[in-house]
């Protein structure tokens, strides 16, 4: 994903729009817009900022969906300055079949730089370039569950020949461990006739082996 972004970045940038000029993603929350590191035209520190779903010009947009074109940003009571040169701006969504994906986003330092024109081009790229990046995160999906799915399979062959039930949740617990990535965790049983339940296994977890929870 990040390698097709910054390809379409780069030639957009040098086709089309050789100022400010890049991609903007919802972040894991869907609540934010973040700056994608290729963007053209920001410094490092400029492409920290996080920019709120309905604040700003490119919030806005990934809000409603619809592109917008803007002639001076200096008369838009949404625009938010990133950069001080900018006097135009316009920006579409990525619109992909689950929602909006983030937006693409022009900025130039002349004012009334875009035309309708413009905007239709950047709305038919931004529509091709959302079709990629589902496509390439439903197959990163795909890929993730097959791995999944097999790691599960060699965990319920492998259990089996155990003998030993202390062994035995030991290796759940370093199995489990390995398939979400985490850096360990606890293995506790009920017991029915106290009402709680106690540890039997543990994996960088300062709890102790027979600690009883409520």
């Amino acid at each position: 994903e990040d390698e097709l972004i910054e390809r379409a970045t780069q030639m957009i940038g040098e086709t089309l729009y050789s100022d400010n000029f890049g991609i903007l993603l919802l972040d894991e929350t869907g609540k934010n817009l973040r700056i994608h590191s290729s963007y053209r035209g920001l410094n490092e520190s400029q492409k920290q900022t996080r920019i709120h779903l309905g604040q700003g010009v490119t919030g806005t947009v990934a809000a409603s969906a619809r592109a917008r074109r803007i002639a001076d940003v200096t008369q838009d009571p949404d625009y938010i300055e990133v950069e001080s040169r900018t006097r135009s701006e316009l920006c579409a969504p990525l619109l992909g079949r689950a929602g909006v994906l983030g937006v693409i986003n022009a900025d130039n330092a002349r004012v009334d730089a875009f035309t309708e024109h413009d905007e239709r081009i950047l709305s038919i790229i931004a529509a091709q370039l959302a079709t990629g990046i589902e496509k390439l995160r439903l197959l990163e999906e795909t890929q993730r569950r097959a791995r999944e799915f097999a790691a599960l399979y060699e965990m319920t062959r492998d259990l089996s020949a155990y003998q030993d039930l202390t062994v035995l949740l030991d290796t759940i617990l370093e199995r489990a461990s390995a398939l979400l990535s985490t850096s360990g965790g606890t293995i506790c049983l009920f017991d029915e006739s106290r009402g709680d339940v106690y540890v039997v296994a543990a994996k960088g977890s300062s709890v102790p082996i027979g600690a009883r929870l409520k």
